[in-house]
């Protein structure tokens, strides 16, 4: 994302990766060690935790795919192959050819 991300935009990442919230924080980042979060999440509502993450970038692990059917977040390129493979389209939406193609 090139600009600061919506609390609509962060909510539909969070849904599309079917991960827990806090798996969304940048836990070794310094505004999250800053604003002393480790503790403080265990007490927020899924909201404020939405956002928290769009009101700083720094706060988001990166990087992240997001795709109309799922996002990955921290992404790996093993999950990226697995995600785009098992849905049989890039994220333009046309159909991939050559599997062992590089990606």
């Amino acid at each position: 994302m090139e600009a600061k991300a919506t609390v609509k935009e962060v909510e539909d990442i969070y849904k599309k990766s079917g991960l827990p919230i806090q798996k969304m924080f940048n836990t070794s980042g310094r505004v999250y060690k800053e604003l002393n979060l480790k503790e403080k999440l265990k007490d927020m509502t899924e909201k404020e935790k939405l956002e928290l993450l769009a009101s700083d970038g720094m706060l988001l692990k990166r990087p992240i795919l997001v795709n109309r059917t799922f996002a990955l977040i921290d992404l790996k390129e093993d999950e990226y192959r697995e995600n785009c493979y098992k849905n049989k389209k890039n994220l333009t939406g046309e159909k991939y050819g050559n599997e062992k193609e590089k990606i």
